[in-house]
């Protein structure tokens, strides 16, 4: 386990100010172990996925971004330069593509890919909207809330200590909402309890009600987290510590791996599926200096290649040709 807690680096830990981690630094790291201990000393050799750490094209000149930290926008094949739209974290686009939601300081916001008309809706973080795009999910200081698109009529979906089978006083609650296609379900994580559970995804209906583990209960347990839906609402794509960017039904279970590279794939990979179903972005830590860049791989998995030489957290627009991401700007660790 203190191997497993080596490699996740005090300057990995503080990348940014802004990621649910924020308000949980002091015990993220007893998670991490309890996580590790987990999936490292008890899980059969058939367990892990093989032939995939290798599987990169050559560098091809990412994107490099040249600013503040903050949000910024690009063409989705990083072939033009970095425009900085917001200061903030967490970008989500709407579903008619004309607006971003996002976070700063721990408020939902909300702003034009041109820049104009920034509004305030409530507090909170990880901005999430419905497929029609009149509510936006969110995580809130009593657990993940709903709002119009407006930002009125907020109300809790589920509460942080939904879970009674975590250890209470350290139970770091819920983030990370991802509505489905469809809008009758929302995929979550929860972040585990410092202790002896670690963070894990789980799935809930929309309203709130019947929330239940993505993966096995049962057996080997393994850190999980940011879940991305397919465009067809079939998969969920998300992080899993022994297997990397894995791919899962959640009508049926199991794990298909995408691409599996740790400790460059960690916990902080933020998944995002293209429109077209095609391509999944994601965060990979480049050592030397460790810094997080934005990343591409088929969904069906395979070589990867760089897109951002600098940034993390990157979301498609609705039409395929833009995505937003997170510059960490002097946040670099």
């Amino acid at each position: 386990m203190l191997k497993c807690l080596l490699e996740f680096s005090p300057r990995e830990v503080g990348v940014t100010s802004a990621m649910w981690i924020r308000s949980f630094t002091p015990v993220f790291l007893l998670t991490l172990g309890a996580a590790c201990a987990d999936a490292g000393l008890s899980s059969p050799a058939e367990d892990r996925p093989l032939g995939k750490e290798l599987e990169k094209e050559p560098v091809k000149n990412p994107l490099p971004v040249v600013g503040p930290p903050g949000i910024y926008l690009a063409n989705a094949d990083g072939s033009s330069p970095a425009r900085f739209l917001v200061e903030g974290d967490s970008p989500a686009w709407s579903p008619d593509g004309r607006s971003i939601a996002f976070d700063r300081e721990d408020e939902i916001r909300v702003i034009q890919p041109g820049g104009a008309t920034e509004r305030s809706l409530t507090a909170g973080r990880d901005p999430s909207w419905s497929p029609d795009g009149t509510r936006i999910a969110f995580v809130g200081k009593e657990g993940i809330g709903v709002m119009t698109a407006e930002g009125s009529g907020a109300t809790i979906l589920l509460r942080h200590d939904f879970r009674n089978d975590t250890y209470a006083p350290f139970d770091m609650g819920i983030g990370g909402p991802a509505w489905s296609p469809d809008g009758e379900r929302i995929a979550f994580q929860h972040n585990g309890d410092g202790d002896t559970v670690p963070g894990q995804v789980f799935l809930m209906n929309a309203d709130g009600t019947a929330p239940r583990r993505v993966t096995p209960t049962g057996g080997n347990q393994y850190a999980e987290s940011h879940p991305a839906w397919s465009p067809d609402g079939s998969e969920l794509v998300f992080w899993s510590y022994w297997f990397g960017l894995v791919a899962v039904d959640p009508a049926v279970g199991g794990r298909r791996v995408i691409h599996e590279d740790f400790p460059s794939l960690n916990y902080w990979a933020f998944p995002s599926w293209s429109p077209d179903g095609r391509t999944i972005l994601f965060t990979f830590w480049q050592p030397f200096p460790q810094t997080p860049a934005v990343w591409a791989v088929d969904a069906r998995g395979g070589p990867v290649r760089p897109v951002i030489a600098s940034g993390t957290h990157a979301v498609w627009s609705p039409d395929g040709t833009t995505i937003a991401f997170v510059h960490p700007g002097s946040l670099n660790p």
